[in-house]
C-alpha cells in the first residue's frame, strides 16, 4: 500500500508540475516504473497469496470432493513453489549482477538498479515460504505456535 501511495503522490505531483510549470519532474517515470511497480507487484503477490485472495476456479473446484480439492491445492502450491523458486533465483542473479556492475538508471537522477531488482527475489522468497506453509496446512501438520514447545 505504501508503494501505491508513493506512486499516487509522485504521479500527481508530476501532473501538477506539468500543468502549472509546464515541465515534468525528473525521474518520476523511471522511479514509478522501475522501482515502485516492482515493489507493488511482487510484495502484492505474496500478500494476496497469504490472504488466499487470488483468482481461482471456484465453480469447478467446488463441484469436486473435498479430498480432491485438497490434492489440487497441494499440486497448485507445489507448482507455485517451483515457479517462484526459479523466478527468485533468476531475480537474485540479476540483483547481484546489478550490484557488482553498479548498474544504474540513466538521466538526470541516477538510481542503482539493484534497488529495483532486489524486490523480485524478496517477493519470491516470501511466496515460497507461504506456499510451504500452505502445503503443511494441507497435510494438517501443525506448526508449533510457541517457541518453547517441542515438535
Amino acid at each position: 500500500m505504501i508503494g501505491l501511495v508513493l506512486m499516487m503522490i509522485l504521479i500527481t505531483a508530476d501532473a501538477m508540475a506539468r500543468y502549472i510549470l509546464h515541465q515534468s519532474l525528473p525521474a518520476v517515470y523511471s522511479i514509478t516504473e522501475s522501482y515502485l511497480m516492482v515493489v507493488v507487484v511482487f510484495l502484492g503477490m505474496a500478500y494476496t497469496h497469504y490472504k488466499d485472495d487470488h483468482i481461482r476456479f471456484e465453480l469447478i473446484v467446488s463441484k469436486v470432493p473435498f479430498g480432491v480439492q485438497k490434492v489440487l491445492n497441494i499440486i497448485s502450491h507445489l507448482f507455485a513453489l517451483v515457479f517462484f523458486t526459479a523466478i527468485g533465483y533468476e531475480g537474485l542473479l540479476l540483483t547481484l549482477d546489478a550490484w557488482i556492475t553498479k548498474a544504474s538508471t540513466g538521466g538526470i537522477v541516477s538510481v542503482p538498479m539493484f534497488l529495483s531488482y532486489i524486490w523480485v527475489p524478496l517477493g519470491s522468497f516470501m511466496l515460497i515460504l507461504i506456499c510451504g506453509l500452505k502445503i503443511f496446512e494441507s497435510f494438517n501438520i501443525e506448526v508449533p505456535k510457541d517457541k518453547n514447545l517441542k515438535a
